[in-house]
């Protein structure tokens, strides 16, 4: 994915500003429509949020699961 966006960037408009961070958590939540629900929601956003712009960061959830 990160490959895929640097490609795209490089043939963005001068100017155009873009950035992407990427939090993943694992736990049930409900998609209804545009909003998910649910109570792996809040820790998902919260693991999204420690994230920098171009950076992926997983959870102590997924952690712990990939161990």
């Amino acid at each position: 994915m990160q490959e895929a966006i640097r490609k795209w960037w490089r043939t963005a408009s001068p100017g155009f500003a873009f950035g992407i961070r990427i939090g993943l958590h694992q736990g049930a939540a409900i998609a209804e429509g545009k909003q998910m629900t649910g109570d792996a929601v809040n820790p998902a956003l919260h693991t999204m949020g420690q994230a920098d712009v171009e950076e992926i960061v997983i959870s102590d959830a997924i952690h712990g699961e990939l161990r």
